[in-house]
This record gives C-alpha cells, structure tokens and sequence, in this order.
C-alpha cells in the first residue's frame, strides 16, 4: 500500500484511508468558513454599548446635579429616561444572544455530524473490506 503525508497534520496516511480522511477535512473547511455567519451579531453589541453609554452619561448627570434634581422633583423623568436606555440595550443583547446561540448550535452540528459521519464511514469501509486497521 502507499503512503504520503498529510498536508495539514504531517502524518503519515495511507491512500486506502483518504475516504475518511477527505470527510473529516471536508467538514472543517465548512467550519472555517464560519465566522461569516457572525458579523450580525457586532451591530446588535455595537447598539446594546451604545444605549448603555447613553444610559451611563444619564446617570452621571443626574447623580453630579442631585440637588438641582431634588429641587426640580426631575427623579421620576430622569428615572424613566434610564429606563428607557436600559431597556433598549437589553433588547439589543437579546437579539445578540440569539443569534450567538443559533451560531453555536450551527457550529455544534457541524462538528458532531463530522465526528459521527467520520464513525459511520470508517465502519462502512472496515465492514466492505476496503480499510484496515495497519499503521505504518
């Protein structure tokens, strides 16, 4: 049987196991071509910081002038207007979090389709003859 290196790990591999070895690779280079799916999760974190600023800058105005606030019974207004901040921001981090967690199942499946697929072929080819289990 002959032998040749691995391009990506440097083993030694037969050609009689480059079925398994091309479904393994096959299904990371889908992996690596993953990150894309991420870029809409940044405009949702990039909106939830900066509702969350804006909310900060609200409660540092009103907490340096805590007299003038007191004075002009604004803690009601000001209270709100926090809220409001606070409330878009989680409404962005919702959204960023959904969209992390389909990523993540995605992702997940992918990686374990690939493990169970490498199984399930691996076995087919030992079962048809065609793949040993002789190292060089």
């Amino acid at each position: 049987m002959a032998t040749g290196a691995c391009p990506k790990c440097n083993h030694s591999v037969h050609f009689a196991r480059w079925r398994v070895h091309y479904c393994c690779w096959y299904k990371a280079f889908k992996v690596g071509s993953f990150p894309c799916i991420f870029e809409d999760t940044y405009v949702y974190f990039r909106r939830s910081l900066e509702a969350l600023s804006s909310a900060g800058g609200t409660a540092q105005e009103s907490l340096s002038t805590v007299r003038t606030v007191y004075a002009f019974s604004a803690q009601k207004k000001l209270s709100d207007i926090y809220g409001t901040f606070i409330s878009k921001a989680c409404d962005h981090d919702m959204k960023f979090a959904q969209v992390v967690g389909v990523g993540m199942a995605i992702f997940s499946f992918i990686v374990y389709s690939s493990y169970s697929l490498s199984f399930y072929y691996g076995t087919t080819l030992l079962l048809q003859g065609r793949g040993s289990f002789d190292y060089p």
